[in-house]
């Protein structure tokens, strides 16, 4: 009987492991994951093929004016307001493997760490996006007008007024406080005061609000009292969406669709891999990267609030 060769089992054994490796990471790893991208639900996500990324606020026209017969039409020029500059970060890790290790058949564990690898890449995209959210009430680093992206006092350069995207009072989420939400949104002006008539269409909340967000959004009468009066809430169109990622147990968001507000995610590279064997030690590894930029561009679409 012939002997059984590792020649004979090259996908587990020798060089050619490496692509066996690469697909573990790209595909298994990360292929599992698709569904649970809220990235590719609520941001606006373009390729990127620059080493920065830049938006521009600009406003547009004020109320048109009556004009009188015979009279001469008044002409505006839009105003340019901030800007932003996105500059997109290399993420990367990697994978050692000895000879000795390969040789003595753990590819089973190999190939779990390779799927963690696809996973870590996962993780990394979600928490640096996620904190745009996370970091919206407290700092001013994704929000070109120098305001926290969540506030009460956005100027409106257009017009001199300023404006609010957060509630006026911080209030956990509730029947009342999401009326009140969505009646500020429908209210909202852009930059040159006039109404911005931008749909709602997403309740973004962390898990610990999941239960709060169904009652809220599903149930066809009100959650907060017994008379079981009709929960108009449910009739808005709003799609609750939970994110794992959000760290604020108590904040709530209501962000419009993707291209009716500024949050961008650019990919400049998606996960790649990269498998080499080391002549010297006889070791076998991979890296794999990925390089993106995500930010904002304007607050218009966005309204949050805090909790209490």
């Amino acid at each position: 009987m012939a002997d059984i060769l590792r020649s004979q089992f090259t996908d587990l054994f020798l060089g050619t492991m490496l692509p066996a490796i690469d697909h573990l990471v790209s595909e298994e790893g990360m292929g599992s994951l698709e569904a649970l991208d809220v990235v590719q639900t609520i941001f606006n996500v373009k390729n990127s093929t620059r080493s920065i990324e830049q938006t521009s606020q600009i406003s547009g026209f004020a109320e048109a004016p009556a004009k009188t017969e015979g009279a001469s039409v008044q002409f505006f020029t839009p105003v340019q307001g901030f800007d932003n500059t996105f500059t997109h970060t290399t993420y990367a890790l990697g994978l050692r493997v000895t000879h000795e290790f390969v040789r003595d058949n753990q590819f089973d564990l190999v190939a779990r760490w390779s799927r963690m690898l696809g996973r870590a890449l996962f993780e990394t995209k979600q928490i640096q996006c996620a904190s745009i959210f996370n970091n919206g009430f407290t700092a001013t680093t994704d929000s070109p007008d120098g305001q926290f992206l969540f506030d009460t006092d956005h100027g409106l350069f257009g017009s001199g007024g300023t404006e609010q995207n957060r509630l006026t009072a911080a209030a956990d989420l509730s029947f009342a406080s999401l009326r009140q939400a969505l009646e500020d949104w429908a209210d909202t002006r852009d930059f040159d005061n006039k109404r911005t008539n931008i749909d709602a269409a997403f309740l973004l909340h962390p898990a610990q609000l999941q239960v709060d967000v169904d009652e809220l959004l599903k149930s066809p009468t009100r959650p907060d009292t017994a008379n079981r009066a009709i929960n108009s809430l449910s009739l808005r169109g709003l799609t609750g969406i939970m994110w794992k990622y959000l760290t604020d147990a108590d904040a709530w968001f209501i962000v419009a669709k993707p291209g009716d507000h500024e949050v961008w995610y650019w990919d400049r590279e998606s996960v790649q891999t990269k498998s080499a064997e080391d002549s010297d030690s006889l070791s076998q590894k991979v890296i794999s990267w990925r390089a993106f930029a995500q930010g904002t561009g304007d607050w218009h679409g966005l309204y949050g609030s805090p909790g209490v």
